[in-house]
């Protein structure tokens, strides 16, 4: 899907918005009303937002278990991209990929926390948790590929580390901040655009695509 949809969309709608692409073959009539939407640089730029966030999705899906660092920044891209774009993808979808990424940030944490005691990332860790845990609420309208269970035990897992590594007996999750989901993922370093990504090469790996 890759290679034969989402790279040949993403230059072709950049050599569209960057490359001239609209100007190429006709000029913009003279009342705006009259543009069609497949012409509007703001439409285009949307759309592709839009492809952005199913790549970054589809390449976390792609990872091993035992990268969920990098599937955690991956989903937080997916996320952005899929807010920013406006259109073509429910607002309820990008919020899916922003629990994905709070789920495997904690797991992450989880394991970094076991080679490397680190008690404040411990508690981040468990603030992500339930950030995550109240992201999901009730469940309804939630399509995030979440595990409960396992995210149940990751959460329990760091609260015992509290007391059995850190030797915290005082710690109290109850009294800890509560901040959404967004704000603690907020820290994460956003990914850099691929070079393909900004290529306006829009023949390069270019295939006729049958619905």
């Amino acid at each position: 899907m890759t290679q034969n949809i989402i790279q040949p969309a993403i230059r072709g709608l950049n050599h569209l918005i960057d490359g001239g692409g609209l100007g190429d073959y006709q000029s913009a009539p003279s009342d705006a009303r009259l543009l069609p939407k497949s012409h509007s640089k703001a439409f285009l730029e949307d759309l592709r937002q839009g492809f952005k966030a199913v790549f970054w999705d589809k390449a976390a899906e792609s990872l091993e278990e035992g990268t969920p660092s990098k599937a955690a920044s991956w989903k937080l891209e997916s996320s952005k991209a899929a807010i920013g774009a406006k259109m073509g993808l429910a607002r309820s979808w990008g919020h899916d990929r922003l629990i994905e990424a709070g789920f495997s940030q904690g797991v992450a944490i989880k394991q970094a926390t076991e080679n490397d005691p680190n008690e404040a990332r411990c508690k981040l860790g468990i603030q992500i948790m339930d950030a995550t845990a109240a992201a999901i609420g009730w469940g309804v309208g939630c399509h995030a590929r979440v595990d409960k269970a396992r995210l149940a035990s990751v959460r329990g897992t760091l609260l015992k580390d509290m007391t059995m590594v850190y030797n915290n007996k005082i710690f109290d999750p109850k009294k800890m901040q509560k901040l959404p989901l967004k704000t603690l993922m907020g820290a994460n370093d956003p990914e850099k655009d691929l070079d393909w990504m900004k290529s306006a090469d829009w023949t390069m790996g270019a295939k006729e695509i049958k619905i």
